[in-house]
């Protein structure tokens, strides 16, 4: 089992195509000289359309489709009658899904993201009991799992190890062999970096760089990711907090930019609250942190307590919906 984890828009699913269309045609990957068996590919995805995302996506690899089938999900109606499709728990419909796996021998099995798929599994005890069935599911049909994860977001702890960011639960990282990290390069965002968290069938401690190209299939704009001749020799560590910083750093330069504040008000907010205000809803500790900081840089911020609550100044042109006082 090998999980993909990281922030959103870094192309995760981006990277499990490209590994689902070499698969396909039996071609080679990313820096090696060998081709590999050619193998049928499942995948079950909730966040692209299969018609109008995945698909066109596919053929910009140059992927054999027929080898690639789709979970839709449960079929459903809603109280007109109108039909849908529910995502499966991949540990409820377990019988089901071998079922599948049997009669049509995949070789990988990919779950994008494994979130939406373990449902209503949310404790760390019952994930790690869900993702052991998942292992199990794959070793009795030697066959390859591919799980996509979130990035937790940044946290107040700078020396955080990476491992822990992994999203929802440690036991996501337990249950696998392989985690790879995937972050927009902090020295050029418009690449990506993808290095080795954990590896526990090799010593691999370097990674790779790629970016995202657009491109048209027939008349369809879609896009597909392309290597670069690069080592990415960052551990992961280290590359998870320049990450860290930059979205800090980005936060920071968004507000000073969309807010004037040549004209405030007095109000009795927090620091968490005026970030919500601007658009950051439930903002984290350390975003709440470092935005108190840049706050007090600003002229014209007062920062007292009255009753307990935290009064600012801040800028006039905020329409305030909420907290208010």
């Amino acid at each position: 089992m090998t999980i993909f984890a990281g922030e959103p828009g870094t192309g995760k699913s981006q990277l499990s195509l490209y590994i689902a269309s070499v698969l396909s045609n039996g071609g080679k990957f990313h820096k090696e000289t060998d081709s590999v068996a050619q193998g049928r590919v499942l995948l079950i995805s909730g966040e692209d359309d299969a018609e109008d995302t995945i698909k066109p996506r596919l053929m910009a690899l140059n992927a054999n489709t027929d080898n690639i089938d789709f979970v839709k999900g449960i079929k459903k109606a809603d109280k007109n009658g109108n039909l849908f499709y529910d995502a499966i728990c991949v540990v409820e419909h377990i019988a089901e899904l071998e079922a599948v796996i049997i009669k049509n021998k995949y070789k990988l099995l990919i779950i994008d993201p494994i979130s939406l798929y373990l449902k209503p599994f949310k404790k760390d005890k019952e994930i790690r009991l869900a993702l052991n069935v998942i292992t199990s599911l794959a070793e009795r049909h030697n066959m390859a799992v591919i799980l996509n994860s979130h990035f937790s977001k940044p946290s107040g702890n700078a020396n955080k190890n990476a491992i822990y960011r992994v999203m929802g639960s440690i036991g996501f990282a337990a249950a696998a062999r392989i985690v790879y990290g995937i972050i927009k390069d902090p020295q050029n965002p418009a690449r990506r970096l993808f290095f080795p968290i954990i590896n526990i069938s090799g010593q691999d401690k370097e990674g790779y760089r790629y970016e995202i190209i657009p491109m048209l299939v027939g008349e369809i704009e879609t896009c597909r990711i392309e290597w670069l001749d690069e080592v990415c020799s960052e551990w992961s560590n280290r590359a998870l907090k320049d990450s860290q910083f930059e979205e800090i750093d980005l936060l920071k330069k968004k507000v000073l930019t969309m807010l004037d504040w040549s004209s405030s008000i007095r109000v009795k907010k927090t620091a968490t609250q005026v970030l919500e205000l601007i658009g950051y809803l439930k903002p984290n500790r350390a975003y709440a942190s470092h935005m108190g900081k840049l706050l007090k840089e600003i002229n014209g911020f007062a920062g007292s307590r009255s009753n307990g609550v935290t009064i600012h100044k801040v800028p006039q042109n905020i329409i305030f919906t909420k907290y208010e006082t």
